[in-house]
């Protein structure tokens, strides 16, 4: 007589331990998921915010046809620099830059977008083969006028120039090495003939 006043408390206990068994399995569920998230998040390149740039500031740029080269992908490449440029789209700029060096920062990309009122393309070029650069590679001159905030010992136009070089078949941006513009100027000067200059 005493066994069956016993199954209740048996049965009682037993929904009591397959209660607590559930509240541990959704508790281990719960970690798992939450843990496979963090390390999923570190794992992934962390998402990069465009900077805010006044798209009513946007610089206004001159390419004139006499200046583009006989390659086409060489234009192409630089109509959509330009158009980078032009949008202030900061992460396609990255997309575009070398692989070989660290790209411009956000702010100092967003610092030039407010400092530039124009930009005029004065010469394509492509160089003879150097030595910090292998490869194919072009010279992009450009001057760039400065808005007043910007403008420091007078200079209202500031000239630039970047190399387009190749990359695993891709174009790409790349700075000159340091101190590399004067020995340019005197290479092409003695080895090539001079740039081909914009008309103003």
């Amino acid at each position: 007589m005493t066994a069956p006043a016993h199954r209740p408390f048996a049965a009682r206990v037993g929904l009591l331990l397959l209660v607590l068994l559930a509240l541990a399995l959704l508790s281990i569920v719960g970690y798992v998921l939450i843990t496979e998230d963090r390390l999923s998040g570190l794992s992934e390149e962390p998402q990069r915010i465009e900077p805010i740039v006044d798209l009513s500031r946007r610089p206004e740029v001159s390419f004139p046809t006499t200046l583009r080269s006989y390659d086409p992908s060489v234009n192409v490449f630089v109509d959509r620099f330009i158009r980078v440029c032009q949008e202030g789209r900061y992460s396609e700029l990255r997309l575009m830059y070398t692989r070989r060096l660290e790209p411009p920062t956000a702010r100092a990309f967003v610092a030039m977008f407010n400092a530039v009122r124009g930009i005029r393309m004065r010469a394509l070029e492509r160089l003879p083969p150097l030595r910090a650069l292998p490869g194919p590679v072009y010279r992009l001159v450009a001057d760039c006028d400065l808005e007043e905030f910007a403008v420091k010992q007078g200079r209202r136009t500031r000239r630039v120039q970047v190399a387009i070089v190749q990359e695993e078949g891709e174009w790409r941006l790349a700075p000159f090495p340091r101190g590399s513009a004067e020995q340019l100027e005197a290479l092409l000067s003695g080895t090539t003939q001079p740039a081909i200059e914009a008309e103003d």
